[in-house]
């Protein structure tokens, strides 16, 4: 019930977004990220720092509870914005939906993440069941 109702308050946070990234960016290229991770069979957790615009910054680390995230916004020629998440788990591979540890977006906020992941290597079409792990919120 306790955990249930965590989920709920953090749902419900209000995190930054893509479009918040260039009204918040200072004028030195800073702007604050929040996030969070709900985990399928454990507590969810909160993380909050500041990162810089063109530079990738951790906002999870793996020795709290064996994931790192971290985030990259980048400004394209046409002054657009371009943002990456990286993702790396301690125990074993980890995917976003893409089967991949790293995923582009423009503004999604929420990106559940998976047990495994592309090996690089291309195999024939088969359907292969992933187990979910958890969710960021950002």
């Amino acid at each position: 019930m306790f955990a249930m109702m965590l989920r709920c308050l953090f749902a419900g946070m209000l995190f930054h977004a893509s479009s918040a990234f260039a009204a918040e960016a200072g004028h030195d290229g800073r702007f604050p990220i929040q996030a969070a991770i709900l985990f399928e069979d454990d507590e969810p957790i909160a993380g909050a720092t500041t990162c810089l615009v063109g530079e990738a910054c951790q906002i999870f680390a793996k020795e709290s509870h064996g994931v790192r995230l971290s985030l990259k916004v980048s400004k394209r020629r046409d002054h657009c914005l371009v943002q990456e998440l990286s993702l790396s788990c301690a125990e074993a591979r980890c995917s976003f939906d893409n089967g991949k540890s790293n995923v582009t977006f423009s503004n999604q906020q929420r990106f559940d993440f998976f047990e495994g992941g592309d090996s690089g290597v291309e195999t024939l079409l088969v359907l292969r069941t992933r187990w979910k792990i958890g969710r960021f919120l950002l």
